[in-house]
């Protein structure tokens, strides 16, 4: 409130100066006479501050759009005044404008049998889903709901909380146009009045983290400028912080010095025509990876700059790993880097003629949360929206309750529900034909894996054939027999597995290792039935009291000395049923076939299996 304390005067005298907002201005200010909000103020200030946001600190110019702000309650609040009278005073554009940003008040008139959720279903409707959702019918809500969100404090409690769960999806359609720091405190006010608690803990956490502390600020700060101005560019380096809300996402998942956007520091080059300023970015990047080439974690390495992302984010990004924590490192021109933080609101500023090629349509999921899509986007686009997880199992679609295939081109303001499949990491290779670019590169990184996994098992199948002349079922066993760790995990090493079975197992079964070469590997680190000494068995029965104790009893009378072991329990249709595996020290060969005897001499085993 103290900003706008200060800038106060600056949109009085615009109106001023402009005889066609003066009219807004007095229309709408005569509409909410006798109108007044929860803290007592005349509710007319709301209008006043909802366009101060636009011209103030959106720094939006056009007059027409600066008029919605004033009038964009006055439909519902002044029964004399129709969207046609509406039209012919101010412009068709402003009255279809008021219209979207028009919203039904749960609290106001009649209900007609409606529950509150369902009133406030119909209001999100009428907000966002009469057509594609307009950009500026968006970016005015947005500011609307800002200013509501800044003054939340004077409401009820209950209120409150509402209001802040509803802002969530709020703070997705400023993410979806592209409006990143409305998103920010969108979701930092929702975070704060639905949850106060979790909000004062995530805000400790970013203000305690060694990243945000001013010493590494400053100092990585001048460093990436010291090295700009090494490369006789002009830039300037900005920071910015992860909202709240996403910082807790992201630490459920990650450890958090990983993760690598919690505070992003931004090199901006100044814009000196497109191919120069294209030049000096790239000139930018080889100055920061030749000083940080120790540290770049080249996994996390992406070039959006090239190729902006789905909603025309454009940057390139590196990770550095100090021992502050990872830290994302973004480079990208002054033009750029204001869409990337106000999206649409940028294009608005600049009087873009193709604003409408950023429109977005709206669906509700069945528990009525509100999800923003570009025009194109299908059921599986929606099922990986919400998880990579179930994109993967998503079979078909349901809209409005009627099933359709999940290719299906979703319509506007659709309530949309998964029928899911069997668990599976991947999906058909061919539904990448029938979703966004977004959704096909996370298909694709998940066929990717799927064909790892098909190769692990193949390999795991290979490997097992060679183990089974060497007394093992199971290499992982080897791992718990501290005799046999080390010797092992050498020879993982060697063959260039990072100590990982798995790796060794992608590898046999993609052809990159020969299983004839691996049996060399294995005769040659001495992982063989004679020198191991080992025997493997694996039983499968149903499971019961006593089965732990008649093995080892079995094994202890014929001398053997167990090691590691797994019992694994199922449930299945027939009862419950068991897998055991384990690794015996000292047991002859005459002693295998008496134990295999005595496990296939009771009705319970079903199975057995002994290397």
């Amino acid at each position: 409130m103290e900003k706008e304390a200060k800038n106060r005067g600056l949109l009085e005298n615009l109106i001023e100066t402009s005889p066609y907002l003066k009219k807004a201005y007095t229309l709408a200010k005569n509409a909410h006479e006798g109108q007044f909000r929860a803290e007592g103020t005349p509710y007319f200030t709301h209008c006043v501050e909802v366009t101060r946001i636009l011209y103030e600190e959106w720094k939006i110019t056009d007059i027409r759009k600066l008029a919605v702000g004033l009038l964009h309650d006055t439909i519902e609040d002044c029964e004399e005044m129709t969207l046609g009278e509406l039209a012919k005073e101010f412009g068709p554009d402003v009255a279809t404008w008021v219209d979207g940003v028009s919203k039904f008040r749960s609290d106001r008139g009649e209900s007609n049998g409606q529950s509150k959720a369902e009133r406030d279903r119909e209001t999100v409707r009428k907000v966002f889903s009469k057509n594609l959702i307009d950009p500026f019918v968006g970016v005015a809500k947005l500011a609307d709901r800002l200013h509501n969100m800044r003054t939340l404090g004077f409401m009820p409690a209950e209120k409150q909380i509402a209001k802040a769960n509803e802002t969530k999806g709020y703070a997705k359609l400023a993410e979806s146009l592209g409006m990143w720091q409305v998103m920010r405190e969108l979701e930092n006010l929702s975070m704060k009045h639905s949850c106060p608690e979790e909000f004062e803990k995530y805000s400790r956490f970013l203000e305690t983290d060694p990243r945000t502390r001013e010493e590494f600020v400053g100092w990585l700060s001048s460093t990436l400028k010291t090295i700009a101005v090494d490369t006789a560019v002009d830039t300037k380096v900005e920071t910015r912080l992860i909202s709240l809300y996403k910082l807790k996402n992201k630490k459920g998942k990650d450890l958090t010095n990983k993760i690598n956007d919690l505070v992003s520091f931004r090199i901006i080059v100044a814009d000196t025509g497109a191919t120069e300023t294209r030049n000096n970015v790239y000139k930018v990047l080889g100055a920061v990876r030749e000083n940080f080439a120790e540290i770049e974690d080249l996994d996390r390495f992406d070039d959006f700059y090239s190729k902006p992302k789905d909603n025309a984010y454009s940057a390139i990004q590196l990770t550095l790993e100090f021992p502050q924590g990872s830290t994302e490192v973004a480079i990208t021109s002054q033009d750029k880097e204001e869409f990337n933080n106000w999206g649409v609101v940028s294009l608005i500023r600049k009087g873009d003629p193709e604003l409408s090629k950023h429109a977005l349509k709206l669906v509700f999921t069945k528990t009525q949360e509100v999800k923003f899509f570009s025009p194109k986007a299908t059921g599986l686009d929606f099922a990986y929206s919400i998880s990579g997880a179930l994109g993967a199992r998503a079979d078909y679609v349901l809209i409005n309750g009627v099933r359709h295939p999940i290719s299906t081109v979703l319509p506007n303001g659709a309530e949309v529900e998964i029928e899911l499949g069997r668990p599976r990491i991947a999906p058909r290779e061919e539904l990448r034909d029938y979703c966004l670019p977004a959704t096909r590169r996370i298909i694709n990184e998940q066929l990717s894996e799927q064909e790892k996994w098909n190769f692990g098992i193949k390999g795991r199948e290979e490997v097992a054939k060679i183990l089974s002349r060497r007394g093992l079922i199971d290499l992982s066993d080897l791992l718990k027999i501290d005799k046999h760790k080390s010797n092992l995990e050498n020879l993982l090493f060697i063959l260039g597995c990072k100590n990982s079975i798995e790796d060794l197992y992608y590898k046999v079964g993609s052809g990159v290792m020969e299983p004839h070469d691996l049996e060399g590997h294995f005769d040659s680190a001495k992982i063989t039935k004679e020198s191991l000494g080992l025997t493997s068995i694996l039983i499968e029965g149903r499971d019961g009291p006593g089965i732990t104790s008649l093995v080892s009893s079995a094994v202890s009378k014929l001398g053997g000395n167990i090691g590691p072991m797994d019992n694994i329990p199922h449930d299945g249709s027939e009862g419950k049923t068991f897998t055991l595996r384990m690794v015996i020290e000292n047991l002859t060969g005459e002693s295998e076939v008496a134990l295999e005897k005595t496990f296939r001499e009771d009705p319970r085993i079903t199975k057995v299996i002994i290397v």
